[in-house]
């Protein structure tokens, strides 16, 4: 049997998460972690937890592939988005040793990652786009003009976790937005139904095995905290046919707007989002796909089959480390 040891990076909270893996792992590997903070609750919650630099030190490509070496790991999984580029510029030196990288290639990331670039993206591939206007003068231009109007949504361009998200009614409020973060994208203010995504995209075959779609209700600190689950073909045919013309891989997390019969891609994360414990818990079984991909084996797409309506809601837990 293929080694099937995981290291997944940049563990931070997400307990739940590596509860799952562990569930799932158990009797055929091990779930590592590592972080670069001690009090990150994940190190504590798997087989094992490694302290490391942060991922702008020098020496962090060292030392993960040093803690693959050690624990026989077979592949390396990010949660969070600045480590994606980095992971994906480093995958020949994993693979070099026999790891695999679960993520999708540098150019799908970058993409993902910079939300200008993912505006033009999309455009050029026709999918439904939300006007984007870069920088005050485009917007004070198409405002004049009575081209544009208040209110106006602005997020960070390289932004993760709704970082630099507002809604703003008014210039004066636009441009003190600007001030405090010159970096910010300038985009009409869509008001509709929100949709948090989980697809999972086979390592192997690069087929979409899974769209699990959940109506959010409520957001906080930028993840998914009540939401329900549903049946959408048209949201999950939008899916699979994005994720196909950027040729993405392993999991995602997707955000979709409905204003007027039309569904707006917001942003995708080429990661596990904050909400995927509604999918995991309908029986969308990434963990298990990630394994049948470490070990050599195809998954067999099975979108749409989970229940509808059932709810999700977070709360507080505690990890306690004792001297």
């Amino acid at each position: 049997m293929h080694k099937t040891n995981i290291l997944i990076t940049s563990a931070g909270r997400r307990t739940k998460l590596i509860e799952y893996f562990k569930k799932e792992f158990y009797g055929s590997g091990k779930v590592i972690t590592a972080d670069c903070s001690s009090l990150a609750p994940a190190l504590y919650t798997s087989d094992k937890g490694y302290i490391v630099p942060p991922i702008t030190d020098s020496g962090y490509l060292t030392k993960i592939m040093d803690i693959c070496a050690r624990e026989n790991i077979a592949a390396v999984l990010s949660l969070i988005d600045p480590e994606l580029l980095f992971l994906a510029e480093s995958r020949k030196a994993f693979e070099d040793i026999g790891v695999k990288i679960i993520a999708p290639d540098y150019r799908g990331i970058d993409i993902c990652n910079d939300k200008t670039k993912m505006h033009d993206f999309l455009g050029k591939q026709g999918f439904d786009n939300i006007k984007t206007y870069n920088g005050l003068d485009v917007f004070s231009d198409a405002y004049n003009a009575g081209e544009a109007a208040f209110p106006v949504f602005v997020k960070k361009r390289f932004g993760s976790a709704s970082s630099g998200a507002l809604k703003i009614n008014s210039m004066a409020g636009l441009k003190a937005a600007l001030i405090e973060n010159g970096d910010l994208l300038i985009q009409d203010f869509i008001d509709g139904v929100e949709f948090g995504i989980d697809i999972y995209v086979d390592l192997i075959s690069r087929e979409v095995v899974s769209v699990f779609i959940k109506r959010k209700f409520y957001m906080r600190s930028g993840e998914t905290d009540k939401a329900v689950s549903i049946i959408n073909p048209a949201i999950a045919n939008l899916v699979v046919e994005f994720v196909k013309s950027l040729n993405l891989a392993g999991p995602l997390d997707m955000d979709i707007i409905e204003n007027d019969n039309r569904y707006y891609i917001v942003d995708i994360n080429c990661r596990f989002g904050g909400g995927y414990p509604l999918a995991y818990e309908c029986g969308e079984n990434y963990p298990s796909y990630i394994i049948n991909n470490i070990q050599g084996r195809e998954n067999i797409a099975r979108i749409g089959q989970y229940p509808e309506d059932v709810k999700m809601m977070k709360h507080d837990d505690v990890v306690i480390i004792r001297p």
